[in-house]
């Protein structure tokens, strides 16, 4: 949508009636942007550009490159819970149980509510330590929180 405003601020004269408007709401974006995350919308859209590079990687099992991306963004913005929860997972699936389960309880620091990092804790908390978390209970936790997206947003 910020990417269609834009290239529509572009086009159009800026005394055009839509180029005003979409100069405003670009604007109310921006400062609403910057109160929740301290971050602008430019770096939202980065980071979030960073992060589903970071979710292939961690899919792919490029596990070294999926935390450089989650690690990235947590840098940018230490209360982005999903990147928390993801470098929990990377390191469940490094066998890195202890790191795993710290990542994951910050992210429910930030996110209380956030059930599909409720429920990888529990999987990961349930691993021998030394135990990696495997491909097929990664498949579990992604179809977990598909299953949760779409209740939610019913």
């Amino acid at each position: 949508m910020v990417q269609a405003w834009n290239m529509v601020k572009r086009l159009t004269k800026p005394e055009h009636e839509l180029h005003q408007l979409v100069k405003k709401n670009l604007a109310e974006i921006e400062a609403e942007t910057l109160q929740k995350s301290n971050q602008t919308l430019a770096e939202v859209i980065e980071c979030e550009k960073i992060y589903k590079t970071a979710l292939d990687q961690m899919f792919a099992g490029n596990l070294d490159s999926a935390l450089t991306g989650f690690e990235k963004i947590i840098k940018s913005n230490p209360m982005h819970a999903q990147s928390h929860g993801n470098t929990g997972v990377c390191h469940a699936l490094a066998g890195r149980k202890e790191q795993a389960v710290a990542a994951l309880k910050k992210n429910l620091e930030i996110d209380p509510e956030d059930q599909p990092a409720r429920y990888n804790l529990k999987i990961i908390q349930a691993l021998k330590p030394g135990e990696s978390l495997s491909r097929t209970q990664l498949a579990d936790l992604i179809k977990y929180y598909k299953d949760c997206s779409q209740v939610n947003h019913k």
